[in-house]
């Protein structure tokens, strides 16, 4: 629990970066890995470790990256190297649930955006509030 909840922190405070400048720095990336990393040493020396769910955690981070790359930036290279460290801080489920209603609900906003001609279809929408979001919910579900 402590490990996501400095998760959720680095993410908020990422959150407020990305809605600022639309940009996301190496040092919240940074801190990410290190909490990711000080989970999975703890779990390796108490017995715990699963191979497994680190695996599936990192998958929808890649989905991410290889998103990005495919449409040439419209998902931030930054959106999912954030999400790539932060899934084995976060664990399997909350790492999957979590984009996945990132995702969604960032779909609600930007259908609702466009519906209200706030914006226009080429507005990039910040995903790291989003996914904060959804990464909470989901954190606090899996409990």
């Amino acid at each position: 629990m402590i490990y996501g909840i400095s998760i959720l922190i680095i993410l908020i405070i990422s959150s407020i970066g990305d809605i600022r400048k639309q940009e996301i720095n190496i040092w919240e990336i940074l801190a990410c890995l290190t909490v990711s990393i000080i989970r999975i040493v703890a779990e390796c020396l108490t017995g715990s470790f699963d191979m497994a769910e680190i695996i599936v955690c990192l998958l929808p981070g890649a989905f991410l990256i290889s998103t990005g790359l495919l449409t040439r930036q419209s998902v931030g290279l930054g959106d999912g190297l954030l999400a790539l460290s932060a899934a084995p801080a976060l664990g399997a489920s909350a790492t999957c649930i979590g984009l996945l209603a990132a995702i969604f609900i960032c779909g609600l906003a930007s259908a609702l955006l466009l519906t209200i001609k706030r914006v226009g279809k080429n507005f990039r929408i910040p995903f790291v509030p989003f996914m904060t979001l959804g990464m909470g919910v989901a954190m606090f579900a899996t409990l």
